[in-house]
């Protein structure tokens, strides 16, 4: 492949200009037709503020674009995902599209992996191009060439905020960054370009057995079809700056995720996210070729075309598996987080809402676009409202450049969404969704509960007081529904004495507590119903982890005790819960307490689960493979072609947040 000139570089990026405008007017008209309000209207949110940053080499290429953190530990959680390779010189220049922000001071610290700081120094010598900043960083001779350090370069705007950039840096004289970004570039430009579709296809290293049968993977051993996306027209809407992320003998790798406008032969278009990791590396002629690659694409949801028939709401390509989904208990409502936004189909008023989005139409997207953050149903009304929050980065608004917890509340009858509590917590969106991951809910009351730092925290919303309980959460100790609308756990670290058993629907909580000498714990729930197990002390071995039971009972929502079962001569060893059936392997005692094999046995649970969304395949000679939403007859779409609305009605909750860590 030929290397790109910078007068070609300089024609993509005024194709990239145009086709971003078409786009987004092409976008606007899919999901918006009949759209209520306009993208002025005042209401809507305010706009992202912080300027990014990129790196240029020697010639000319550009990579690692950073987003700004107003908070120093959530930057440096995120600093793994770019690398600086710098050149034998050790000079180094940087790029800041201010986007209009003024820029007041620049300055940077250096530091090796273990915090010790390596150097520090001031910006002054800075040349302005529009809304672009462009310098160089003559960096001394102090780092690991084996070792990544960490380079922190804080912006400080005319306004007083202060965002910090963090990323790694190495010394990687040999690395030639500038060669194998030219390489990328141009093989990334094969890829999109029907009459060069050949050249791409040479590097591919196909075998046989693999599944072509989605556009949403494609990896370096999948079909040229797939690589370069067969009969459908493909334009990527911006320029790509791809991420750094690894330097190793004769290979980099790079990452980079971008938007593409898909348009198949009878002019539908949608616009397509697509994350790819490209490694390149040299051939045995010292020549740069595609080691290895690997393509996620999924689209995004506009609302436009969106029933393949009166029930199956079509979400198109999305080959990095679904996001959050939740239906009301009624059947009525359904709720579905994709790419980043939050959509409702009220099928009573045959209707699609899409209800949050982080999206704008007056930049280039590039900061709303970067997408740290995940997004969680915690629970949605058969009158239309919805609680949801969001894990991760911030990338416009009040908070922006911070990374945490924010939980929002949709009312149907305003339509309008409120922000209504934000906990900053340091950390990616897989990170905070891992501390979180044992509970987040919000009660019938309005109350909220999450479980963070080995604490239950209970927050009367919006920004009322904060009530914190130390809580084992561990499967010996805690349980939650599957909706987590009803929670029980064990009293105390390790005493297995008391369980409390909270109705957070109804915010009524109740206590068991255990004979003297015996100990409780909750097994698991069927639907709403708790599972409860009871064992003397005597028997329990908590080296090997054993803890056979006398008896268990079952607990319904009401508090209720529902049914029992206590084995005569036998305990029970080992519990499974599935969905309607508590299945149990039962032991006798031998005389030195060892336990030996006496059979099974099960119980019946008459527990009516919650009614789940069921995804399906739709499958399309052009399109490939699909996701849809399968939607029951009650729930069908009347038209096939629902009303689109997009709320505009999204406040920023500027006043006095609960401000919490699960570390206080």
């Amino acid at each position: 492949m030929s290397r790109t000139g910078k007068r070609r570089k300089r024609a993509l990026g005024a194709l990239f200009a145009a086709v971003f405008v078409i786009t987004c007017l092409g976008t606007w008209w899919l999901s918006g037709r009949r759209a209520r309000g306009s993208w002025q209207d005042s209401s809507y949110w305010s706009e992202a503020a912080a300027p990014v940053i990129y790196m240029e080499t020697e010639s000319g290429e550009h990579y690692d674009c950073l987003m700004g953190f107003t908070d120093a530990s959530a930057a440096e959680s995120t600093a793994d995902r770019n690398l600086i390779a710098l050149p034998e010189s050790l000079a180094q220049k940087m790029v800041i599209e201010t986007y209009g922000s003024g820029i007041a001071d620049i300055h940077y610290e250096l530091r090796r992996a273990d915090g010790q700081l390596l150097e520090r120094g001031n910006v002054t010598d800075t040349e302005s191009d529009g809304t672009k900043l462009s310098f160089t960083v003559q960096f001394r001779d102090l780092m690991s060439s084996t070792e990544n350090s960490l380079l922190t370069l804080y912006l400080t705007l005319q306004d007083g905020s202060v965002y910090e950039y963090v990323t790694g840096i190495i010394p990687a004289p040999g690395a030639d960054i500038g060669t194998k970004l030219a390489y990328f570039q141009d093989f990334f430009d094969a890829v999109y370009d029907k009459s060069r579709s050949a050249e791409a296809a040479a590097q591919l290293y196909v075998v046989a057995g693999k599944d072509n049968s989605s556009f949403g993977n494609a990896t370096i051993n999948t079909s040229a079809e797939l690589l370069t996306w067969g009969t459908l027209k493909t334009v990527p809407t911006r320029e790509i700056i791809p991420s750094l992320r690894s330097i190793a003998d004769d290979e980099c790798e790079f990452y980079a995720r971008y938007p593409v406008l898909v348009t198949d032969s009878s002019g539908v278009s949608q616009t397509v996210m697509v994350a790819e990791t490209t490694t390149i590396g040299l051939d045995k002629n010292g020549n740069c070729q595609v080691n290895n690659y690997q393509r996620t694409a999924g689209e995004v949801f506009s609302g436009g075309s969106a029933f393949t028939d009166s029930r199956t709401l079509n979400l198109g390509i999305q080959g990095g598996g679904m996001e959050a989904m939740a239906v009301s208990a009624s059947g009525k409502d359904y709720w579905f987080f994709n790419a980043g936004n939050l959509w409702r189909y009220a099928s009573g008023e045959d209707r699609l809402v899409r209800v949050f989005s982080y999206a704008s139409m007056d930049s280039d997207g590039v900061r709303e676009g970067n997408q740290d953050y995940t997004g969680r149903i915690l629970r949605c009304d058969d009158d239309g409202d919805c609680w949801f929050a969001l894990m991760g980065y911030v990338s416009r608004g009040h908070h922006e450049g911070q990374t945490g917890l924010s939980v929002w509340h949709y009312s149907a009858s305003e339509n309008a969404t409120e922000e209504m509590l934000f906990f900053p917590i340091s950390g990616t969106a897989d990170e905070i969704a891992q501390q979180t991951q044992n509970l987040m809910s919000v009660g019938g009351d309005g109350v909220f509960y999450l479980s963070c730092g080995g604490q239950l925290l209970t927050v009367g919303t919006p920004g009322g007081e904060v009530s914190r309980e130390t809580v084992d959460f561990s499967g010996e100790s805690f349980a939650a529904s599957s909706d987590q609308t009803q929670i029980a756990y064990c009293v105390g670290t390790g005493q297995w004495q008391t369980l409390r058993v909270i109705n957070l629907t109804q915010a009524r909580a109740q206590e068991f507590t255990a004979p003297d000498g015996d100990c409780i714990r909750p097994l698991g729930y069927i639907g709403h119903d708790l599972v409860v197990g009871l064992a003397h002390r005597e028997d329990i071995d908590e080296a090997d982890g054993s803890f056979p039971m006398y008896r268990i009972f079952v607990v319904n929502d009401a508090g209720e005790q529902e049914t029992e079962y206590q084995p005569d001569g036998s305990y029970i060893l080992q519990v499974q819960i599935d969905a309607a059936r508590v299945l149990m392997s039962l032991g006798v005692k031998a005389p030195d307490g060892s336990f030996s094999d006496a059979g099974s046995d099960q119980l019946i649970s008459r527990s009516q689960t919650d009614a789940e969304v069921q995804t399906v395949t739709v499958t399309s000679e052009e399109w490939k493979k699909e996701t849809a939403i399968y939607l029951p007859k009650a729930a069908a779409s009347s038209s096939g072609n629902p009303e689109v609305d997009i709320v505009w009605n999204i406040t920023e909750n500027t006043g006095d947040l609960v401000q919490i860590t699960g570390e206080e």
